[in-house]
């Protein structure tokens, strides 16, 4: 297969210097092709992991028929092929269900977030389980990030009452819906001084869909005391699909608020207020009509 990308960079050998705005110009479109190589190597390797998901292995285990395929590989062509790296490449095919375009949207949104290319590294830290990922950095260290993001969660709202005590009728209107909403919370905790808990409000929060895209989502804990051995009250949750839930792992808990323009005490708040209420306070999270 040719290789799609053909540098087209004709630079000049001069004596005098490149201008500011030459020298932007032609960074730009070098990055540009830079960008273009990167997506085409992360296309490729989940095409491998697509042609590994899809090669009969009834007689063998997943490790087993990459180690079959590397040293066919290499025996055949000469090509050494890390076992790693196809281990990952079917991985991620799995781990996404064989959704392309899934994959291409996440990619896409990760360079907008960061500015940047997307590299392999990403996709493993990110998508496979990587040193970001709590399962792999441990609970402690996990829960300890989501109480500093639940502390911003508690300043934000700060900033609400204080917004409300200096006249603002929108900031009014949102404290009062909070109002309501913690006390038909205290009614569905039936007084219990234990963390709430409430498998039907997990259930609300998850049908909503991820607030972020709309896909079929799962609740995050978004809001609440947090600390090691300490699971903050599912009434605090926002619903998240799989890949902004690891999204707002990678980028924090402030960085994800402002790429998506989002307040997720503002998304919690108003779950809340529907669940208890029947109606919306401030504003319609996910594909709920």
């Amino acid at each position: 297969m040719a290789h799609p990308i053909t540098l087209d960079l004709y630079l000049d050998v001069r004596e005098t210097r490149y201008t500011l705005e030459e020298a932007t110009d032609l960074i730009h479109r070098i990055q540009l092709q830079i960008q273009s190589l990167e997506d085409y190597r992360l296309k490729l390797k989940w095409w491998m992991g697509c042609i590994l998901a899809h090669t009969d292995r009834t007689d063998c285990s997943r490790e087993q028929l990459v180690e079959e395929v590397a040293d066919r590989l290499r025996t055949k062509h000469g090509i050494r092929a890390g076992r790693t790296v196809l281990l990952r490449c079917l991985k991620l095919y799995t781990v996404l269900n064989g959704d392309y375009k899934c994959y291409l949207e996440w990619i896409e949104a990760r360079k907008r977030l960061f500015a940047r290319p997307v590299y392999w590294y990403d996709v493993v830290n990110d998508l496979l389980g990587g040193k970001n990922n709590p399962a792999v950095i441990g609970r402690e260290a996990a829960d300890q990030a989501d109480f500093r993001d639940a502390e911003l969660a508690i300043e934000a709202l700060e900033r609400v009452i204080v917004r409300a005590s200096e006249g603002s009728e929108e900031a009014q209107g949102v404290v009062e819906g909070i109002r309501q909403s913690m006390v038909g919370l205290m009614l569905l905790a039936g007084g219990s001084k234990r963390t709430a808990r409430s498998r039907a409000y997990l259930e609300f929060v998850a049908s909503c869909g991820c607030f972020v895209c709309g896909r079929p989502a799962e609740p995050h804990h978004a809001l609440g005391q947090r600390g090691t051995g300490i699971k903050p009250s599912d009434f605090g949750c926002v619903p998240l699909c799989r890949l902004h839930h690891r999204q707002l792992h990678q980028s924090g808990f402030r960085h994800f608020e402002r790429f998506h323009g989002v307040m997720l005490t503002e998304v919690a708040l108003n779950l809340l207020h529907r669940f208890v209420t029947g109606n919306w306070l401030t504003m319609h999270v996910g594909r709920d009509e």
